[in-house]
């Protein structure tokens, strides 16, 4: 799964080539999660403005894998 811009200040899109994503959890750096998002699609762009700056996760689910990765907002 790719992810950028990172870092990002607004937006922050993620690309997973033909796979489907099924769901993206945004976690905060204590392990707080922020946003739950439930779709079906390979590639989505999602507003992140309303996070305050600093070091973020996700845990991408597609049918094969989870795959967690790190983005910063700035």
């Amino acid at each position: 799964v790719n992810l950028f811009p990172n870092p990002s200040s607004d937006q922050l899109t993620f690309d997973n080539g033909g796979q489907i994503i099924q769901e993206i959890k945004i976690y905060d750096v204590i392990g707080k999660e922020i946003k739950h998002i439930l779709l079906n699609e390979t590639k989505i762009t999602l507003n992140i403005s309303g996070l305050q700056k600093g070091i973020y996760f996700t845990e991408i689910k597609t049918a094969k894998e989870t795959i967690s990765r790190k983005f910063i907002k700035e």
